[in-house]
């Protein structure tokens, strides 16, 4: 059995079978093959119990199944007979009879006098062997349906599976938190993060020192004329002179200060510029922004 016809006998079609009490025969011989494909069939001669309320069943039969068979031949066709009322109650569940209705003409009846609304489908005609080839046509309209219908089911249980896998690990994370809890309240360590770096602050003095530095540093590039070394030399005494904070003053290098005092008092003034320059460096990287950062 091919995976399609699986799926059919899974899905378990239900067909109504119309006919009149003259074509029980060919009726019994369709409903037998249509049973074979795994239908559940209709077929008023062995679906009413005695006693039953026909119409309320027939009725009920046709609003429920999946497909609606009617059986053409003159009788099924003639004014008064039921099988005209099971016609008009699968008109009023279908407006449009398109792949809900299959007219089979087993009685030769002419194109013109097949009612509209069976002509307006598809009708079968049997050239061989009538009841495989009405299985066949029903196999045709029904199968698309019942594979959509089991890959709609599957995926339906795939998503609570997997709805259902998602709670249990769920569930799961939550249990061993709470049994992490009391163990870690009971003195177990604790993972922590490494303190950060404390960032240190700027010295107040920063804001009255630096501009002085920097114009030095200025009056140093500009020009290598010993005027503009004496100037770059009154800044950084006078920058020296302005710290006030300890803090402050141990991030100047003394001994290149003294080296540049003895330079200047050699009147080599450039060159006391220069190392004044050079002890200096480090405050001024300090007192920079973002030096501390």
């Amino acid at each position: 059995m091919s995976i399609a016809r699986f799926l059919f006998h899974c899905a378990a079609p239900k067909v109504f079978l119309c006919h009149a009490s003259e074509d029980v025969k060919p009726a019994q011989q369709i409903a037998v093959a249509l049973r074979q494909a795994g239908c559940k069939v209709f077929f008023d001669e062995h679906s009413l119990p005695a006693g039953g309320d026909y119409h309320q069943r027939i009725d009920a039969s046709i609003r429920k199944c999946d497909l609606f068979v009617f059986l053409m031949t003159r009788d099924s066709l003639a004014q008064g007979k039921y099988t005209i009322n099971e016609l008009t109650l699968a008109m009023e569940r279908w407006a449009d009879p398109g792949g809900h209705v299959l007219p089979v003409n087993i009685g030769a009846i002419p194109a013109g006098d097949v009612p509209p609304y069976l002509g307006a489908v598809t009708m079968h005609t049997p050239t061989g062997n009538l009841a495989a080839g009405v299985r066949h046509e029903v196999e045709k309209i029904l199968l698309p349906r019942a594979q959509t219908k089991f890959l709609t089911v599957l995926v339906g249980i795939v998503a609570v599976i997997a709805v259902a896998v998602f709670l249990a690990i769920n569930s799961l994370s939550l249990w061993q938190e709470r049994q992490r809890a009391p163990a870690q309240a009971d003195g177990m360590p604790q993972p922590s993060r490494p303190p950060k770096s404390p960032t240190m602050a700027r010295p107040t003095d920063c804001s009255a020192v630096l501009p002085l530095l920097i114009e030095a540093q200025q009056w140093m590039a500009d020009t290598l004329s010993a005027q503009s070394a004496l100037k770059a030399l009154d800044l950084y005494r006078e920058a020296r002179n302005s710290i006030r904070s300890t803090e402050l003053l141990r991030r100047v290098d003394a001994d290149a200060i003294a080296l540049a005092e003895r330079a200047a008092s050699d009147n080599n003034h450039y060159l006391a510029a220069q190392r004044y320059a050079a002890a200096f460096q480090p405050l001024v990287m300090d007192c920079s922004p973002g030096g501390h950062e």
